[in-house]
């Protein structure tokens, strides 16, 4: 987003809610995006193998013994970063 369309979003959201919480979210996430445009995954394709994906998962099955609900979760790596 660029600056002036971000200061613009900005004032208008302060104008309509000036020192409500919503307005300092959206504050919030405005700066967040702004500091972390350059931040990305970096993909390392040098190796003909790191181009074939691998999955990993996981499971824990009724491992909470409070509401015995079970959990779970995977992962694929391609290129030496995740794309999930």
């Amino acid at each position: 987003m660029r600056s002036s369309a971000r200061q613009r979003v900005t004032t208008y959201i302060t104008s309509i809610y000036r020192g409500d919480l919503i307005s300092e979210i959206i504050r919030y996430m405005l700066r967040y995006l702004q500091n972390t445009a350059y931040l990305a995954i970096q993909y390392n394709a040098s190796d003909p193998e790191a181009t074939i994906p691998i999955g990993y998962t996981g499971s824990d099955f009724a491992g909470d013994t409070v509401d015995r609900k079970s959990t779970s979760g995977y992962v694929f790596i391609l290129a030496g970063g995740a794309i999930t």
